[in-house]
Formats: C-alpha cells, sequence, structure tokens
C-alpha cells in the first residue's frame, strides 16, 4: 500500500509509510499534489493541505491575539465626583490655588480632568493652568495651560451661581500607580470673573488652598464653609491603564496554543 503523500510548509515533500507508519523525508516516487500542479498517486489534496495550513495559522494568531491585546481601556483612573454644588467653591483664579491628592491604583497614562466649577450666572470657564506633582502644589511631573469646555449649568445647585462639570485635556502622562496631586489655579472665564472648584467633601482627599493651608485638617474646613469635612474638591483624572508584560501564565497559554495547532495540524493530515 502506498503512503500519504503531501507537501510540508518548508515546500518538501513528506511521505507517510503504508506499512511502517513512519513519516520519511524527501522526494517520494511518485508526484504529489502541491500549489504548483496535480500529480497522481495517494496524494493528499490541495485543498487539504490549504486547510492544514489555514488551521495552523488560526491557531497561531489566536494565540498571538492573546498576547497583543491590551486590556480595555478605562476612561477614568480617578473618580472624586459627584459635583456637590452645595457648599462653596475654592477661587482658583485671582492669585488662589487649590491642590488636591489622587491616587492611581496601577501604572497608567494619564490625558485629562474633569472638574465640578462654580460660576457667576452666565458666565463660563475657558483655561486653566494645571500642575501634577507628588506633593501640594508641585509641578514636577507635568504642568500646562489648558483650554476648557464647561458644559450646561446642572439644576437646583449653586445658590445664585451656575455650577457644571468642565473638562480638560493634558499630553499623555505616564504615572506609576501612586499618590499625586493635581492643582488648578489661574482660571480664566468669558467675563472675566471669580472662578471656583467645587467643593464635595468627599473623604480620603488631601486638600490644600494657597492662603489656608491644609484644609482637610480637622476643623478647617468647617471653620470656612460652615460644613465638616475635608473640604476636598470634585474631579476626576481620566486616561488609561498601562499594558503590562505578560506573566508567565500568560506565556504559557501561548506556547499551549502553539502545541495545539500543531496537534490539529497532524491529526488532519492522518485522516
Amino acid at each position: 500500500m502506498r503512503g500519504l503523500c503531501f507537501i510540508t510548509l518548508a515546500g518538501n515533500a513528506k511521505v507517510l509509510d503504508g506499512i511502517s507508519g513512519r513519516y520519511l523525508f524527501g522526494s517520494p516516487p511518485w508526484p504529489c499534489h502541491s500549489a504548483l500542479g496535480a500529480g497522481r498517486g495517494d496524494a493528499v489534496p490541495e485543498r487539504k493541505v490549504r486547510a492544514v495550513s489555514k488551521q495552523t495559522l488560526v491557531g497561531l494568531l489566536l494565540s498571538l491575539l492573546i498576547l497583543t491585546i491590551p486590556a480595555a481601556a478605562a476612561p477614568l483612573l480617578f473618580d472624586n465626583y459627584p459635583i456637590n454644588g452645595t457648599i462653596a467653591g475654592w477661587t482658583i483664579n485671582e492669585g488662589f490655588e487649590v491642590s488636591d491628592s489622587f491616587t492611581l491604583l496601577s501604572n497608567s497614562t494619564v490625558n485629562g480632568v474633569n472638574f465640578g466649577v462654580y460660576l457667576y450666572p452666565g458666565d463660563t470657564v475657558t483655561e486653566v493652568d494645571w500642575w501634577i506633582g507628588t506633593t501640594e502644589f508641585d509641578n514636577s511631573l507635568g504642568s500646562g495651560t489648558a483650554t476648557v469646555t464647561a458644559g450646561s449649568p446642572i439644576p437646583g445647585l449653586g445658590g445664585g451661581y451656575d455650577v457644571d462639570s468642565a473638562t480638560f485635556s493634558i499630553p499623555d502622562l505616564n504615572l506609576a500607580a501612586g499618590t499625586y496631586y493635581l492643582t488648578l489655579q489661574n482660571a480664566v472665564s468669558s467675563e472675566g470673573m471669580a472662578v471656583g472648584w467645587d467643593i464635595n467633601n468627599a473623604p480620603g482627599i488631601d486638600a490644600w488652598e494657597s492662603e489656608i493651608g491644609e484644609v482637610s485638617a480637622p476643623g478647617v474646613c468647617s471653620a470656612y464653609t460652615g460644613v465638616d469635612g475635608t473640604c476636598a474638591s470634585s474631579f476626576q483624572i481620566l486616561g488609561s491603564p498601562q499594558a503590562g508584560v505578560p506573566e508567565p501564565s500568560t506565556w504559557a497559554l501561548f506556547g499551549a496554543g502553539i502545541l495545539a495547532a500543531g496537534w490539529l495540524r497532524r491529526k488532519t493530515i492522518q485522516r
């Protein structure tokens, strides 16, 4: 009984001896069916050769996707919303600066900020200076002047002022997991009026004001706002976690995918 003949991916003929079951490499005594032309004998049809190659390729591609597809990007890296709009807002222009802490749980790329603003009725914020550093009022990691896009006033908030959510983008800033500080200052409004950063009293925030100092210290917030708390401001840090180096288990899964693809190729040929 003649063996099965097929063309390998390397272009060499490979024969399965019908008696011994051994794989023999080299030129068989009969032509093989290949992409270059048809021959005689018990050759595996060209379509089967192509099917085997496709199956192998699909297996390899699926394994590679495990390593190359990053985790789904999360737009919020830190969330200190909601906007409160009922306490007050720290002034972030006219020579005043406000600095609040935020924490990143993993290595991340920061590229934007949302924040709550207090404005005189009909006014809107258009620009703000931002700093990011490792301590309050520190710009060692990044700084700039950003164009601000503000939303519509939120109904029922502000007590005579307009309160809304504003947003701005910053150049990509790669930061390791840890605690940092966002400072806002020199805000510009369309009417040239004072701009306030909404206070929401969120717990766990280290909050500072340039004239007062640490406003999150016990008793300080109530002395200025009449409400006890941290006097922290409402804001969100935007961006995405950075893709990490594949874990050993991921490499193991990749290897298993390659082995499975090879096994599938061999089983298909033996049929």
